[in-house]
């Protein structure tokens, strides 16, 4: 898939060359890394539903996230509140899956998931996620603000694959899923509940160490 330009069919063909096809599928990308792409992000989308995939992505929100009261700051939080305030774009706001907004850094192929007709958008003011395809509503339905992890739970109950395509370890949340597993409290971050109202909602913290299970999962990667 370096070729100059891309079509969808060489995408399909790539899916199932590498045994994805006809499952669930946690897709973390970079669609720069595709060469050009024919259709742009709409041909990597329409690839997967092609050949059979529910497609999930993150569609991560921190425009929604705004700095909590004193009463509210949480200890061992992975936050220096004497010298951080913290973010403030999500004063005044309220998020709601239905918003398209997503954080840039998400990519092309995650904007253009969230903007399917048909797409389903977790409950999570933050680190939610959005689902295409015929499993959508189950990947979905599970998350909310206590619950940020709920798609990648469904995600695995279906035995379903994580494609990180042109991107590396350090994007792939599933692992904040396993640190939760193994017994890690999980961040907490603020945004606005659907009442208006200051909530602390889980959140996954840093990635930037996961390239270092790059050779204990080895055995787990295909290419």
């Amino acid at each position: 898939m370096n070729a100059e330009t891309i079509h969808q069919g060489q995408i399909e063909a790539a899916i199932q060359a590498v045994g994805v096809a006809n499952r669930p599928v946690c897709l973390h990308s970079s669609l720069r890394s595709f060469g050009y792409v024919v259709d742009g992000a709409s041909a990597v989308i329409d690839a997967f539903l092609a050949v059979g995939c529910t497609l999930l992505t993150p569609t991560f929100s921190w425009v929604f996230a705004m700095p909590p009261p004193v009463e509210k700051r949480i200890a061992q939080n992975g936050w220096d509140y004497d010298n951080y305030l913290g973010p403030t774009g999500g004063i005044g706001r309220i998020f709601s899956p239905d918003t398209k907004e997503i954080d840039k850094d998400m990519g092309a192929i995650a904007a253009a998931v969230l903007n399917q007709p048909d797409a389903m958008r977790g409950n999570h003011p933050i680190c939610s996620f959005a689902a295409v395809g015929p499993l959508a509503a189950r990947f979905i339905q599970g998350q909310h603000g206590d619950n940020v992890y709920a798609p990648l739970d469904a995600l695995a109950d279906m035995a379903g694959m994580v494609v990180l395509a042109g991107v590396s370890l350090d994007k792939m949340t599933l692992i904040h899923l396993a640190e939760k597993q193994a017994g890690r409290n999980l961040f907490r971050r603020f945004a606005n509940d659907a009442n208006g109202n200051l909530a602390a909602v889980e959140v996954g913290g840093c990635s930037d160490g996961f390239e270092k299970l790059a050779d204990p999962l080895l055995t787990l990667r295909r290419t």
